[in-house]
């Protein structure tokens, strides 16, 4: 058997494409190992742990492309409506990509609490982690670095849950909610968002 670092990445861009689709549960290493066309022992080769080794180089993968992406576009960005009108861009064209609600990180990590603990703190680390993003590209817009995180993790929170709830309905319309939230911020002014914000406790 051959085996290089094209069959590695097939494997994770394989996982990656399924555990997006299908979630953790009904993506398995036989589906991956089909889709990625590798020879089966090159799964054990390069992911000795099994299916959870495999899920978590996907998560990490999933969240390059995004960090990357979002550091990169959010350049452009002149305020903090801009900033969160394209978070919610980056996840619509996940969606239109995989035909499912995208980055459902947080199903994910509910679903895998219980049953795979390394691929649910991958995905709890993932979470915190794009907040921060957020957080960061909102402070160059000029919000302000005493509430930018809770304004962050608020506007995470609820594009999850809005994800989520589309998931549970079997659609993939969540940007209208997230539209109403970015009018809510934008509506509000540097007073009324540090009452909000500053003294929020939301967690990471």
């Amino acid at each position: 058997m051959t085996l290089n670092n094209k069959t590695k990445d097939n494997i994770i861009k394989s996982a990656v494409q399924l555990v997006q689709k299908k979630g953790y549960s009904e993506t398995s290493i036989q589906e991956i190992v089909k889709q990625s066309k590798a020879p089966q022992g090159s799964i054990y080769y390069y992911f000795p742990k099994g299916k959870d080794e495999i899920i978590c180089a996907a998560l990490d993968k999933i969240s390059d492309e995004f960090s990357k992406t979002f550091a990169k576009k959010s350049k452009k960005c002149k305020d903090p409506e801009a900033v969160l009108r394209l978070l919610v861009d980056l996840f619509v064209n996940k969606e239109e990509k995989y035909g499912t609600p995208s980055f459902r990180i947080t199903l994910l990590a509910l679903e895998t609490v219980g049953q795979a603990k390394t691929v649910a703190d991958k995905a709890s680390e993932m979470l915190r982690n794009w907040k921060s993003s957020l957080a960061e590209e909102l402070e160059k817009v000029g919000v302000h670095l005493a509430y930018s995180l809770n304004i962050a993790r608020w506007f995470c929170i609820t594009l999850q849950g809005a994800i989520c709830s589309a998931a549970i309905k079997d659609n993939t319309t969540f940007k209208g909610t997230m539209e109403h939230s970015i009018q809510l911020l934008s509506l509000s002014n540097d007073e009324q968002l540090e009452k909000i914000f500053k003294k929020s406790d939301l967690e990471n």
